[in-house]
């Protein structure tokens, strides 16, 4: 009944000397809504137009219908629970939106929607499901603490603001696969069990220091624009940075990759800071490009490969088992010694290159 009220029907096509029509008499434009509280029953708000919303403590049962809902006004969600699935599928936030410890029972589908101002998830907790697909975040985001239980899916969203994710938990597969970050990427001691990130953007700073990686994490030809800061992190399963482009400084310290650490045709543009990482498995940095300086640490040298990784030869960071062979005006290859006495001089411990 009362959503009946806050839909304005799309105006009939017209001819250009005709009237334009008036919305029917039952629209109520500029409603505000406050059901602190209250208790509903399959609500159908798809393609309402709402100015503010209150929905604090507010329980929603079988599913939750937004699709296409236009707030344009504050909305707040805190501490709402939603039973079954809630759609927020094309809805337009334009002012604050807050999710905060809002709990998501069923599946939450957020694709395509559009956060104009502030979007809280801070502490939120999404049990099935949660898509974000081609949303547009264009404020500050704070998803602190959020929790993703299932599939937690953002590719091809755009974070124009800062994105905070920090403590976040996501327990089963997530992607931000050619996702769009402008502002700075803030996952600070959060915790993965599969990433992807292939072909995402990074304009600003990347921080993942110490965050845990329980799987899989594919960062496969994504472009960082500003420094990428993995410090701490660890890397229990593969983590591949193949064809990976970092713009600036690359920070890897004090790093663990457990398995096998991929950087085959990356490219490092800044330093490349690899000091007191731990690697177990195999580092593959085949065809990487070191424009310059590189470190590494002594331990867990043997493990690193570096064929065919092009270098800048004035720099002279790599051991006594590598020589470099001249390639174009001023950079070199990289290929492993036959001869123990070649490049014997050599640092033993890698510094990258310019």
């Amino acid at each position: 009944m009362l959503s009946n009220h806050l839909r304005c029907p799309a105006p009939y096509r017209r001819r250009w000397w005709s009237r334009p029509e008036r919305p029917p008499g039952t629209f109520w434009p500029r409603i505000s809504l406050d059901l602190t509280g209250a208790t509903l029953l399959a609500p159908d708000f798809q393609d309402c137009q709402i100015a503010q919303a209150v929905f604090v403590v507010t329980s929603f049962t079988d599913d939750a219908w937004f699709d296409g809902a236009s707030f344009t006004g504050n909305v707040v969600f805190d501490r709402a629970t939603f039973t079954d699935n809630a759609h927020f599928d094309r809805a337009t936030f334009a002012s604050y939106a807050s999710f905060n410890e809002a709990t998501f029972n069923g599946a939450a589908s957020f694709a395509g929607a559009i956060f104009t101002d502030m979007p809280r998830f801070g502490g939120a907790t999404f049990a099935r499901y949660a898509w974000f697909e081609e949303a547009t975040f264009n404020g500050d985001v704070r998803s602190k603490r959020v929790t993703f239980t299932k599939r937690a899916e953002f590719s091809g969203a755009t974070f124009t603001d800062k994105a905070h994710f920090d403590w976040a938990t996501f327990a089963y597969n997530a992607s931000f696969d050619k996702a769009t970050f402008t502002g700075d990427a803030m996952f600070l001691d959060a915790t993965f069990a599969d990433i992807r990130f292939l072909g995402a953007t990074f304009t600003s700073l990347a921080a993942f220091a110490r965050t845990t990686f329980k799987g899989d994490a594919l960062f496969a030809t994504a472009t960082f624009g500003s420094v990428a800061a993995y410090n701490g992190a660890t890397f229990a399963s593969d983590a591949v940075f193949d064809r990976a482009t970092f713009n600036a400084d690359a920070e890897f310290k004090e790093t663990t990759f457990t398995k096998r650490a991929r950087f085959n045709g990356a490219i490092f543009a800044g330093l490349a800071a690899f000091y007191e990482a731990t690697f177990t498995g195999d580092a593959d940095f085949d065809e990487a490009t070191f424009n310059n300086w590189a470190e590494f640490d002594k331990r867990g040298l043997s493990r690193i490969k570096l064929e065919r990784a092009r270098v800048n030869p004035s720099m002279r960071w790599w051991g006594p088992g590598w020589r470099v062979e001249p390639k174009g005006k001023a950079g070199g290859v990289l290929w492993r010694n036959t001869s123990p006495n070649t490049d014997a001089g050599h640092k033993a411990g890698p510094e990258l290159l310019a």
